[in-house]
């Protein structure tokens, strides 16, 4: 990145992440699930991308099998998930003619 790299970019946001839920003003509820993919895969930038608060780091090149086995069990799988299934829901309550009582 021109001004900072990726790393640098999560740090910040987790701090200003932080300063919102403490001061009460945030309108996140959860903490952002944020997803570092680089083409430089060693270990020290794995590292340093997960210290700086990233969730997952996934080097390149990767796939969409890659992708989906690396979300197994992770807090984004199960909001994308829990999304999914409130929509259908939604979706069917939309489309239920109105009982009549």
């Amino acid at each position: 990145m021109p001004v900072m790299d990726g790393p640098e970019s999560v740090r910040l946001f987790r701090e200003w992440e932080e300063k919102q839920a403490a001061s009460g003003t945030g309108t996140a509820t959860t903490k952002m699930f944020i997803v570092g993919v680089s083409a430089n895969g060693d270990d020290e930038t794995r590292k340093m991308s997960l210290d700086a608060g990233m969730d997952l780091f996934l080097p390149k090149p990767m796939n969409y099998a890659y992708l989906a086995s690396s979300l197994q069990g992770s807090r984004l799988l199960e909001e994308l998930n829990d999304e999914k299934k409130r929509q259908a829901a939604a979706a069917t309550a939309e489309t239920k003619p109105p009982t009549n009582a």
